[in-house]
């Protein structure tokens, strides 16, 4: 009878000991509406960032009249807004499909830990695109999409260039198309910008990629990648050597993960469906 009890007490004390270990082993990091890290919301649905100043409401107008109702991709509009304009952002954990949203004037719109967050805008300068699309290009990598419409100034530039670094798709409207030419100019020329097309054409553009795997697979693991870049250097090698031999430039210096997404991103937008 008096051993029973020490039983019980050795037997809860181990169990207790394994709910532990598996505790420390597979403890979840939660993001804002509970889901884990791994399983970010925005793994699930892609977002579509789209940054536009004087003339930018009419062309994301256009845009979004040419673009089907059902493409599985949330939009989120950032503009240079009067304070006084209606905000159509609510308070989402979570960006929903095919939804629009549109950031509320003096705040900036983040994309962190799988949901939009409001914070303030900084009042020295209006980089309000610039924000978003840096931390559009951090929450989904290779995943994250970046427009930029009709506006004045550069905003919208350095985003750019961290979604196109991130390995993501980068868009802008076309010179003769905006309506005040600055912004996309300033994204075009400085080399950010993968097509530059007209509101509409960007919108049939978005259509096609929605469903491709390059979008809709799971976001890129750069342990993954290093493997597959290792995986195919001798290939990698030859064409190097024989670029070099063409050409007189020497690719070799490049991160060859780098150089691996980027061809997969160039076969994305050369309609390669194998393009994983």
């Amino acid at each position: 009878m008096r051993a029973m009890p020490a039983k019980r007490k050795t037997k809860n004390v181990g169990a207790r000991r394994r709910r532990r270990s598996v505790q420390r082993k597979t403890k979840p990091q939660f993001g804002a509406d509970g889901a884990t890290a791994k399983e970010k919301p925005s793994a699930a649905c892609p977002i579509v960032g789209i940054g536009g100043s004087a003339g930018g409401f009419e062309a994301a107008t256009e845009f979004l009249r040419h673009l089907p109702p059902k493409t599985g991709m949330a939009f989120v509009i950032v503009q240079h807004l009067d304070p006084h304009h209606a905000s159509r952002l609510p308070n989402l954990p979570t960006p929903k499909p095919n939804t629009v949203y549109v950031q509320p004037p003096n705040k900036c719109v983040i994309a962190k830990d799988g949901a939009l967050t409001l914070v303030e805008r900084e009042k020295r300068l209006n980089v309000a695109i610039d924000h978003f699309f840096e931390s559009l290009a951090e929450e989904c990598g290779s995943r994250a999409v970046g427009i930029v419409l009709s506006g004045t100034g550069s905003d919208g530039t350095a985003g750019l260039r961290a979604i196109k670094a991130a390995g993501g798709l980068t868009f802008a409207q076309s010179e003769e198309s905006a309506k005040f030419d600055a912004m996309p100019r300033s994204a075009i020329r400085a080399g950010f910008v993968d097509l530059a097309l007209t509101p509409r054409e960007i919108a049939r553009e978005i259509e096609r990629v929605s469903n491709h795997p390059y979008i809709r697979g799971p976001l890129s693991d750069p342990e993954e990648i290093e493997k597959a870049a290792y995986k195919q250097a001798d290939d990698l090698g030859r064409i190097f050597l024989s670029l070099k031999k063409q050409t007189g430039v020497d690719f070799s210096a490049y991160k060859e993960s780098t150089l691996i997404r980027r061809i997969q991103r160039a076969r994305q937008q050369e309609r390669d469906p194998s393009a994983l």
